[in-house]
């Protein structure tokens, strides 16, 4: 998870106009089941999948 994060942080380095920006980490896969959620939320990264994404989309 800390490799996810430091991503971002390489990426705001060369973009520093997003450095402002409020920051929330997602994590985001076509599923996701409970074990990964806990991974993802005990790092502070939202985890979101295909079916939490389309939710009450018609």
């Amino acid at each position: 998870m800390n490799n996810f994060k430091e991503h971002v942080e390489r990426f705001l380095q060369l973009m520093p106009q997003y450095q402002g920006w409020d920051r929330e980490y997602v994590g985001l896969a076509p599923m996701l089941d409970d074990e990964q959620r806990a991974m993802l939320s005990g790092h502070d990264i939202i985890p979101q999948d295909l079916n939490d994404l389309t939710f009450g989309l018609s």
